[in-house]
């Protein structure tokens, strides 16, 4: 994931160009770091706003990642500002309208975006957001990788909803199997519901998806589905008295890829820059 010791010391010497891009040891794996972060952009509604992405690129950067899939960054000024803020060494593509941006240090081979179909239930709120899929095929020195971000829809009586735009985005990429593919998403979905895992849930685990924090089975036969990604803003803000799960980072690695690691962070009153925390997942490509 970081330049070998040998390269940086020829380009300083000038015997050799820096590379451009990450580049993993002539045998062995790349390791590599994705972030995933629901940034809680709405253009009203949010609390501070403009204070929390104006801080949001200092802090996104310190935490080295060399992937990062947002949702909610809806507002165009903010979101141009955060491209830039990240530095020319970051290749950008984004769904303007469907708030979607995702930033990669790799070069992105290419890139779509395909908008979900409409639904009857769907409110007008969620037609008028626009929301798809932004898939990002990203060219690695271990060859290609696949980033799907998504943010599937919410609201009362949206259930049927969310199981559309599930199957929709499925039946998009189930003949996507020979590339390693990693799904960094707000699937308004949590992994468990009344200690029970949810169906909507185990319809990507059935499609061959890992959860890099798979929920646990308890000693009495129920689920745990692990840390809250979902809490509200301010962290001491008593309008939001319940937490839960909705972010996600699923992969499937046609046998090349694998997670090492998975935190949840940006989670405290003094860290927090979202009504959701970030999830870091350190992976291993080879």
């Amino acid at each position: 994931m970081r330049c070998s010791a040998l390269l940086l010391l020829l380009a300083a010497c000038g015997g050799a160009p820096a590379p451009e891009v990450p580049t993993a040891e002539t045998t062995g794996a790349l390791r590599f770091r994705l972030l995933s972060y629901n940034t809680w952009g709405l253009p009203i509604a949010s609390l501070d706003l403009e204070e929390r992405f104006r801080k949001l690129p200092k802090v996104l950067r310190e935490l080295e990642p060399d992937v990062v899939v947002l949702q909610e960054v809806w507002v165009p000024r903010l979101r141009k500002e955060l491209i830039a803020a990240m530095g020319e060494e970051f290749h950008a593509t984004e769904s303007p309208g469907s708030g979607l941006l995702t930033l990669s240090r790799y070069p992105i081979a290419s890139e779509e975006f395909v908008r979900f179909p409409k639904h009857e239930d769907l409110p007008l709120t969620e037609w008028i957001a626009g929301k798809g899929i932004l898939t990002a095929v990203l060219r690695t020195p271990r060859g290609e990788i696949r980033v799907l971000n998504t943010h599937l829809s919410i609201g009362r009586n949206t259930s049927r909803v969310r199981d559309a735009q599930a199957a929709f985005l499925l039946e998009q990429i189930e003949g996507e199997r020979a590339t390693p593919l990693i799904l960094a998403a707000d699937l308004n979905t949590p992994p468990v519901w009344g200690g029970k895992l949810t169906s909507r849930y185990t319809r990507f685990v059935d499609a061959g998806f890992v959860d890099v924090k798979p929920p646990a089975r308890l000693e009495d036969g129920s689920w745990d589905d692990g840390p809250p990604t979902r809490v509200g803003y301010p962290r001491n803000n008593p309008i939001f008295p319940s937490t839960w799960r909705p972010d996600h980072v699923l992969y499937r690695s046609a046998g090349r890829l694998r997670h090492l690691r998975h935190e949840i962070t940006l989670n405290t009153p003094e860290t927090a820059l979202s009504d959701h925390n970030l999830i870091l997942v350190d992976f291993e490509l080879r």
